[in-house]
């Protein structure tokens, strides 16, 4: 009997993350949904599982959370024995300006949006590397390449992230794991609802 491909989606609640969601479930995956909001995963999970396979799976995580990404991978991997695509989705964006300018809110920038990524790849690599199999996308920004006035914070963590994403590309490649790192400008999701400046390219 074949396998059926497993995937694990972060920040899977909504906007980008529910979309690659529905896609893989549409294509015949095995998904599972990675969040903090319970009631909107839950949700996304039934939505899915009413519409393709009884193959859509959640988990309550934060990414910045170690603990927990161990515990979920872990049955994860215990469950289906294999993880074959990640897709480190989940972000926050905040605004930091000069008139309030603190490291608070920009090392929590720091926490989901690089080390929430490696965090994720830290607990699913070792599982691809032993297959010799898998792939990672990770979901950058357009940001990475221009900083802005009060996001220069959010700007930096997608700098960050692609640098450290086009580094595993190529220690990776010679072990047939793919590393993927997607770029978009800006996208009608939840996070840029609330902007009153003029979105290109929407």
């Amino acid at each position: 009997m074949k396998k059926m491909k497993v995937a694990v989606v972060t920040g899977a609640s909504s906007g980008i993350g529910k979309e690659f969601a529905v896609q893989l479930s549409r294509q015949g995956w095995t998904v599972w949904l990675l969040a903090r909001r319970k009631e909107l995963l839950e949700k996304v999970c039934i939505e899915l599982n009413n519409s393709f396979e009884e193959s859509a799976f959640y988990a309550v995580c934060d990414v910045s959370n170690k603990n927990q990404i161990r515990e979920v991978t872990t049955n994860i991997i215990e469950t289906h024995d294999h993880i074959d695509l990640l897709i480190a989705n989940a972000g926050i964006g905040e605004k930091v300006t000069i008139e309030n300018f603190k490291t608070s809110p920009i090392e929590k920038l720091y926490r989901v949006n690089i080390f929430g990524v490696l965090n994720m790849i830290e607990y699913c690599l070792p599982h691809m590397l032993l297959r010799k199999s898998g792939q990672i996308a990770a979901i950058s920004s357009l940001a990475a390449y221009k900083s802005f006035p009060g996001m220069h914070p959010y700007c930096a963590t997608k700098s960050a992230l692609n640098s450290h994403m086009e580094g595993l590309q190529l220690e990776l490649s010679s072990h047939n794991i793919f590393v993927t790192t997607l770029c978009p400008g800006f996208v009608r999701t939840a996070m840029t609802k609330n902007n009153k400046f003029p979105m290109l390219f929407l």
